[in-house]
């Protein structure tokens, strides 16, 4: 079966007064009905890419980080691919999120994606690095991101399902940028889940 896309094929169907029945299928594996609930069981998008061995995690913890200090984190997308993506932010104290595009970065530290399919030897295209120099941050994208102290803020959705990703470009450089503002020192956490696609040109 092709998990990434199936043909979707109805057989059997009788109409004519009698009640109508079908089967899904892409020719080899049928859709099965769920029998406690008579319905057709469904996954998430972000589950279907775990399955597949293309959805990715990786994160930085920062402590003891300085008042008005930065937490930068660069995400990289290659030419030829664009990746669907979600951050989490998590601190025990007062921050200020930003997300830009179109960054520009040197140095760093290199972070290698975790495929969430501890089965799959897939690897991610799509390069992440945490303390990069900035020079260009970019074009913010608007989102007046604000982690209260001891909370956990994921003002691109976060969560397991993806609802409320991302779309990155290809050939660009994103910057998750945060900064203490809670007066004193305090620790910080930034984790992004991703899932990358091939596209052509």
């Amino acid at each position: 079966m092709n998990e990434d896309l199936a043909d979707v094929v109805l057989l059997n169907a009788v109409s004519g007064g009698a009640p109508l029945h079908s089967k899904i299928t892409d020719g080899t594996t049928d859709v099965v009905i769920d029998p406690y609930v008579n319905a057709i069981p469904v996954i998430q998008i972000a589950h279907q890419q775990t399955h597949l061995g293309n959805l990715y995690v990786a994160g930085r913890r920062w402590t003891s980080v300085a008042n008005d200090a930065y937490c930068y984190m660069s995400v990289t997308v290659p030419t030829g691919y664009v990746a669907h993506l979600t951050y989490e932010i998590t601190g025990t104290g007062k921050a200020y999120v930003d997300l830009y595009e179109g960054a520009t970065v040197t140095g760093g530290t290199s972070i290698t994606p975790a495929n969430k399919n501890r089965r799959s030897a897939n690897t991610s295209h799509i390069t992440v690095k945490y303390d990069v120099t900035v020079s260009n941050a970019g074009t913010l994208i608007p989102q007046d991101g604000i982690l209260g102290a001891g909370d956990k803020n994921s003002p691109a959705g976060g969560g397991n399902g993806l609802d409320n990703e991302f779309v990155l470009a290809s050939n660009t450089t994103y910057l998750l940028a945060v900064q203490n503002k809670s007066g004193g020192e305090n620790d910080f956490s930034t984790v992004v889940l991703f899932y990358e696609k091939a596209v052509g040109g």
